[in-house]
């Protein structure tokens, strides 16, 4: 189906399943399910509302909160009356947050929570005088009038007849502009890329086509809305009219995974590594009979992987093994998921091939697929009959990929932005002749499958001239379970260096059969017994590497890098430069002796 714009969409798949489940939210520990009739009632009161408010069609309206249904009905609402919406994460800073609002020229902000709106305060007085704030939780300052609740928009939206409102939103079409989505940069100032409601809808329809999604379907919701995949992930769940469950709080996905029982869920890589680990270390804990059948399961379904990959047949002897091995235990593994997994879906960055390969052999399949906020979501998956480990999978149907002379990867299609808001120069060299520069290095197989090797500006240059990719030594590192997160460091450098998190269960385990005494991590980590061992699975690691590539030194940092702690993006990359800043003393002494 083709839409003119995404409140069509909505409207229409509000008529076509009314009294189907739309959301399933918990509330008090317990799942309730909101109707697809209700969802709609909720999104148009919202618009009403803004509209009552004196907001016009291409306003720039905010929302800052995390993952719930809130978001979304705040989402469309904006975009159902003809304005923009332009997400801000949770985890912004108050200073990070005024910029955004300053540069878009917001008219008004829906804020999650007063916890939420208090970190505004302390930039309020930098921010337009007219701004106006609506809470989802919480009550408003009672002298504040600029501040009120979602309950209280909506009770203003009710006196505004339907008629304005479709006189507002009457004239939206599949070129004006939906959403301004502000990339979250790992330095200087994010850019705003400009999406219009033709870019989300190629999107949506896209993957719809490409996962093989069904109306009965039920998926799981925790990725940040403020990110063009969680976005993406709701606005497909309105175009096929799958049932979208919103998860509270990551520590209980297991849990509800178990409980909802979803039919495929997105996520990032680092959400995969956790669900691996957490499997990898219960069947440490089972006694010898068990782990050696799981082990005999996993070789088993690693010569089906193969053979699926191959798409040859199983021999006979093979898929008697296979019965027995899905008995035995991939059935059991799939009911840890629900039981009606169909597949994963991975975007965001990198996937470890091993961990695709792990699942693959488990009978879970992961579709790794290759996007970005200025492509509107991804451009690239895999299928889930036409699937290559190590890749991002084939190009959207509609769209054109082919690298540049030195390797980048530049874009054609429906999903590309528009530009970057107010911001001619970066548009001019972002968008060149219809393409889109997306700064990331790749190869493209005989076969058409994408291949990410690195980022353009992330590549190490040692003071030797050789060009080094830190992801694919940060990857071939983090191989080995000892290791939670590696960095790699070395630009206009002699060697590289590394920066690494060790997985506190592996390593505390370890350190009890050893018998070492100690009073903190950090204390730990900083044991002979420890940096001996570290250094000598690093060694092994070196092996794997061109000697240009190889680590010469270490440092064993007592916590992992953390968005908390500032040293991610909100999609949990590696936020190099700031990383590298707040660790100069320790970087800069592994140099010093070498290069005087």
């Amino acid at each position: 189906m083709r839409f003119h714009c995404v409140n069509e969409m909505v409207r229409t798949r509000v008529v076509a399943s009314a009294q189907r489940t739309a959301l399933m939210v918990k509330r008090r520990g317990q799942w309730r399910d909101i109707t697809w009739e209700q969802f709609g009632a909720i999104v148009r009161d919202v618009s009403k509302g803004l509209i009552a408010l004196g907001l016009n069609p291409g306003d720039r309206i905010c929302v800052l909160g995390s993952t719930r249904a809130e978001w979304v009905y705040a989402d469309l609402g904006i975009m159902g009356m003809g304005g923009i919406t332009v997400p801000i994460y949770h985890s912004n800073t108050a200073s990070e947050s005024r910029y955004i609002l300053q540069n878009c020229g917001a008219k008004l902000i829906f804020v999650e929570n007063t916890a939420l709106l208090d970190r505004l305060q302390t930039v309020r007085d930098s921010l337009d005088e007219d701004l106006r704030f609506v809470l989802f939780q919480g009550n408003p300052p009672e002298d504040d009038e600029r501040v009120l609740t979602l309950s209280a928009l909506m009770d203003a939206g009710r006196g505004v007849p339907d008629e304005v409102l479709d006189e507002k939103a009457g004239h939206c079409s599949w070129d004006d502009v939906a959403t301004i989505v502000y990339t979250s940069g790992v330095t200087g100032d994010p850019k705003g890329a400009v999406l219009t409601h033709g870019n989300l809808l190629s999107q949506v329809a896209n993957l719809h086509d490409l996962l093989g999604l069904q109306e009965d379907d039920i998926t799981l919701l925790f990725l940040p809305l403020a990110h063009i995949f969680g976005r993406v992930i709701a606005l497909i769940s309105c175009y096929a009219g799958i049932t979208c469950a919103f998860v509270n709080n990551l520590e209980n996905l297991m849990d509800d995974l178990n409980t909802v029982k979803p039919h495929f869920f997105g996520a990032v890589p680092r959400i995969y590594e956790k669900l691996y680990d957490r499997i990898r270390n219960q069947i440490k804990q089972e006694n010898r009979l068990r782990r050696g059948v799981f082990h005999w399961a996993i070789d088993t379904g690693r010569e089906v992987s193969k053979a699926r990959q191959e798409k040859v047949p199983l021999p006979l002897t093979l898929n008697a093994r296979y019965r027995v091995a899905k008995r035995l235990v991939y059935d059991r593994l799939a009911e840890v998921f629900g039981g009606r997994l169909r597949c994963f879906f991975s975007s965001g960055a990198p996937l470890n091939r091993d961990i695709a390969e792990f699942f693959h052999a488990a009978d879970i399949l992961i579709l790794e697929a290759y996007g970005m906020t200025e492509l509107s979501g991804a451009v690239t998956i895999n299928r889930a009959d036409n699937y290559r480990f190590g890749t991002v999978g084939l190009p959207f149907p509609d769209t054109d990929i082919k690298l540049a002379s030195d390797g980048e990867i530049l874009v054609r299609g429906p999903t590309v932005m528009r530009e970057y808001y107010n911001d001619v120069e970066e548009s001019a060299s972002t968008l060149v002749d219809g393409w889109l520069h997306t700064g990331d290095i790749g190869e493209i197989d005989v076969d058409g499958f994408l291949r990410i090797t690195d980022r353009k500006k992330d590549l190490i240059i040692t003071a030797g001239g050789k060009n080094i990719a830190p992801q694919k030594v940060e990857r071939i590192l983090a191989e080995d379970p000892l290791f939670d997160q590696v960095l790699v460091h070395g630009d206009r450098r002699n060697f590289l260096s590394a920066l690494v998190t060790l997985n506190v269960e592996s390593i505390t385990r370890w350190a009890r059969e050893q018998g070492l005494h100690y009073n903190s991590l950090d204390e730990l980590f900083q044991k002979p017994d420890i940096v001996r061992m570290v250094q000598e699975r690093i060694n092994r690691k070196n092996h794997e590497l061109a000697s240009f590539e190889t680590i010469k030194k270490f440092h064993i940092l007592p916590h992992n890098f953390s968005l908390e702690s500032g040293d991610l993006t909100p999609t949990l990359k590696l936020k190099r430069t700031y990383i590298f800043r707040k660790y100069a003393d320790i970087l800069d002494r592994f140099y010093k002796s070498e290069e005087r």
